[in-house]
């Protein structure tokens, strides 16, 4: 995968949609505000590097902010 926009222009607030805890892990889910698929994701992979969307097409990065970074050349690609 390529490169992230970190623009603020392209930056985009995700939604949490629920939050999880089960045998001391806890996990979210998320919302990606790029293309609208919703996916799990442990809180420490998020509080790291970030997780990706798990949608092929998008790709986008969330991060511990609580923004999400589009790929660069896909932008506009699926958002809702």
């Amino acid at each position: 995968m390529g490169d992230y926009n970190t623009s603020p222009n392209a930056a985009r607030k995700f939604n949490i949609l629920e939050r999880v805890t089960q045998m001391g892990k806890s996990r979210i889910k998320v919302e990606c505000p790029f293309c609208g698929t919703r996916f799990w994701a442990y809180i420490w992979s998020i509080s790291g590097g970030g997780k990706k969307c798990e949608n092929k097409k998008c790709g986008a990065k969330h991060g511990s902010s609580g923004i999400a970074y589009p790929v660069v050349g896909r932008e506009n690609s699926g958002a809702v």
